[in-house]
């Protein structure tokens, strides 16, 4: 059903059972000509496809308002929400991801795709683990890493690391921990204390110290 609510050409879309996915709200606003869907977590509020996040209430008449986004030290867009008297902040792109892109696999962390952190359209946006989310950094952003030119492989303290299967077979002699660290995602503080416990598996290698 639709319905025409006001003169701003605002309209409200009510789905019917089982026509949209769980994951998304059952409540979708039209502002603007651009399309904005209900946020779970604050039914008051609403997000759209490329990040931008309204408020849309009733007590006293239909009141519709833009969002002012919040910018994090980290170049990371915010926004604040009142909920039964209490104010809460969360990011825009976890927002946007949640609401249009489904998260088969329950992956915890959302990354962008061209590094840059403010874009927040869902076509910039994708579900990744810790791993994805390093391993991109490196091979799409040209992240280097904090040990560079400290212990890198043509440092004489540098320590190189031998990757072992389960019966102790040298499957890879690596250089470096940064090298792991770029090519697999492992930080190297995880594969330093992989290496100082060299009995456990840790994602189904064992990792030591040449």
């Amino acid at each position: 059903m639709v319905s025409f609510i006001n003169k701003n050409n605002i309209y409200l879309y009510r789905e019917l059972p089982n026509q949209l996915s769980s994951l998304f709200g059952k409540m979708e606003i039209k502002y603007k000509d651009i399309l904005f869907k209900q946020i779970s977590e604050f039914k008051d509020y609403y997000i759209s496809r490329c990040g931008k996040c309204l408020s849309y209430k009733k007590q006293f008449g239909t009141y519709i308002r833009l969002l002012t986004p919040i910018y994090t030290k980290k170049g990371y867009i915010e926004y604040a929400f009142y909920n039964n008297g209490c104010t809460y902040r969360r990011k825009a792109h976890r927002l946007v991801a949640h609401v249009f892109i489904p998260n088969i696999v329950n992956k915890p962390q959302i990354n962008h795709k061209n590094g840059i952190r403010d874009d927040n359209r869902v076509e910039n946006l994708e579900w990744c683990t810790n791993q994805e989310n390093i391993k991109h950094s490196f091979d799409k952003l040209g992240r280097k890493s904090s040990n560079y030119n400290k212990f890198g492989k043509n440092n004489n303290r540098t320590k190189q690391v031998l990757q072992l299967d389960i019966d102790g077979n040298v499957v890879k002699k690596w250089d470096s921990m940064s090298d792991i660290q770029k090519k697999l995602g492992y930080s190297v503080s995880s594969v330093s204390r992989w290496c100082n416990n060299q009995a456990k598996l840790r994602n189904n290698f064992i990792w030591r110290f040449e």
